[in-house]
């Protein structure tokens, strides 16, 4: 798992691209969880202020006329997260 966490402004994290390829699953499926996961933690909604640093980033990118998420990078805790509630 070390291995795959990349160091983002001085924090080891792991972006949902990543994640899918580790777990096996499909990256669309991966956002849906990351954002669940963060909505029941108190984390993430949909209109929240992008100013604090709460372990994690959203990238955005336009598709069909609309912005989509392209991906989420997590933290190492909120990562590890993620993860651990997979089936393995």
């Amino acid at each position: 798992m070390e291995k795959q966490m990349k160091v983002v402004n001085g924090k080891p994290m792991m972006g949902s691209g990543e994640i899918a390829a580790v777990t096996d699953k499909e990256p669309k499926h991966v956002v849906r969880d990351i954002k669940a996961m963060l909505e029941q933690l108190g984390l993430y909604s949909p209109n929240m202020d992008d100013h604090d640093f709460k372990g994690f980033f959203i990238i955005y990118k336009e598709y069909r006329g609309r912005t989509v998420i392209d991906e989420i990078w997590l933290n190492e805790d909120l990562s590890m997260t993620l993860i651990t509630g997979y089936d393995p």
